[in-house]
């Protein structure tokens, strides 16, 4: 089947932001998430802005002004989607803990991929740091333990909360970040 001309021009608007920034974007997912999800994460990211140039939904062709910042939002999104999607996605370690398995320098991978991987990964950095300190108390207290690789069943123990109650914090504390940085 052929495709129409309007279809043909968003399938190479999207190959040109593949080609051009691809390895911004896995720079920045590989910062986020375990090695093991980075490639899938940044498809899904490409995915959507397939879908958003194929105007899904709209009806219309997307028009993108400023392409890099748009392609942040959508892999902050998808970042924040997989860890919106369980207990078993939580980060395993601490900013702090990253920057010392890496020798110190949080951003020598990012490094790495560029400038723009180095600029997006230190703007994510602040905007989690802010949204962690924004956390009341007892939820920042409790996004402290799952980075120091504790359990729920370990967490509920050393607060004294139900492991449901740790739970539904841990939601709570994920969906506050999640809106903080988008």
């Amino acid at each position: 089947m052929a495709l129409g001309k309007n279809e043909q021009i968003a399938q190479e608007e999207v190959a040109y932001l593949v080609e051009k920034y691809y390895d911004v974007i896995l720079g920045l997912v590989r910062q986020k998430v375990p090695e093991s999800d980075v490639e899938d994460i940044a498809q899904e990211c490409f995915r959507k802005v397939c879908e958003r140039f194929l105007g899904k939904g709209k009806g219309q062709k997307a028009e993108i002004q400023k392409e890099l910042a748009w392609l942040r939002r959508v892999a902050r999104n998808c970042i924040a989607d997989y860890y919106d999607d369980g207990e078993k996605k939580t980060p395993k370690m601490s900013l702090e803990a990253l920057e010392a398995e890496s020798g110190g320098d949080s951003f020598s991978e990012a490094e790495a991929h560029g400038p723009e991987a180095s600029a997006l990964y230190n703007e994510m950095r602040e905007s989690i740091e802010c949204a962690i300190q924004k956390l009341p108390p007892k939820l920042r207290e409790v996004m402290k333990h799952t980075f120091e690789e504790k359990t729920i069943r370990e967490i509920a123990r050393m607060t004294g909360y139900p492991e449901g109650t740790i739970r539904a914090y841990l939601t709570r504390s994920r969906q506050k970040i999640k809106y903080a940085i988008r």
